[in-house]
């Protein structure tokens, strides 16, 4: 089991103090260093971040695409602890279209931990022959928020191209975040997809991405996805 430092509690204390009560409602039950409430107040500052920070830019919320599998019911007793002994302990979810079709199945292992899903979209990613790109992002938070992210390339014709998942860890506002790069976006290349660690920093009061290291690199030819092996 994961546990969490004293210094990662207290900034999540700290963190959580900045919402107003309307948005953040706090039981008067006294916090006694339970992992569960430890989990609530990193449930707290994952929303502080999410707030904060994001992926390179350019992706935004779509309402063309769907989760079913999990209901906004039984992620508020995941949340509570409602369930007790019989939490679910794996859950198949789907990423369906506005017209009900499925695209794509994905697994959560660990419901306890589990926080819930994003679905953006870049609407221009600059390939060839390509409509647009969706991210399916899940995420699971104990003392940071861990996420995996799920590319889906959707061509012009209809085709889906699933790119490999990326899983990573974010603890912290300026911590480097793994994602694609498509050409229409912040560094990116003609006809290039970049695997990459993004680099965070200031900018003023601005978290934004400042570089990024490419991992790997993958060649668009209009109709799939190569990886270059020159890298």
């Amino acid at each position: 089991m994961r546990t969490c430092s004293l210094v990662t509690v207290s900034g999540v204390i700290f963190a959580s103090l900045q919402f107003k009560n309307r948005l953040i409602h706090f039981r008067t039950k006294e916090f006694s260093g339970s992992f569960f409430e430890i989990r609530r107040l990193a449930l707290i500052f994952f929303l502080f971040l999410s707030f904060s920070f994001g992926f390179t830019q350019e992706f935004e919320k779509t309402e063309e695409f769907y989760i079913d599998g999990i209901t906004a019911q039984q992620m508020e007793k995941i949340r509570s602890g409602a369930y007790g002994d019989d939490e679910p302990s794996t859950l198949t979810i789907s990423l369906r279209n506005k017209y009900g079709k499925v695209i794509d199945k994905q697994k959560i292992y660990d419901m306890e931990l589990f926080f819930g899903t994003e679905i953006v979209q870049l609407s221009d990613p600059g390939l060839l022959n390509v409509d647009k790109v969706v991210r399916l992002q899940m995420t699971h938070v104990v003392c940071c928020s861990d996420y995996k992210s799920q590319y889906y390339i959707f061509r012009n014709d209809g085709e889906v191209i699933k790119l490999p998942a990326l899983i990573g860890s974010h603890c912290a506002l300026e911590d480097p975040l793994e994602e694609y790069i498509f050409p229409n976006q912040k560094f990116g290349q003609p006809d290039k997809i970049i695997h990459a660690i993004s680099n965070r920093g200031r900018d003023g009061e601005t978290i934004k991405t400042v570089g990024i290291e490419a991992v790997n690199q993958y060649n668009w030819a209009g109709s799939s996805v190569e990886k270059d092996e020159k890298r």
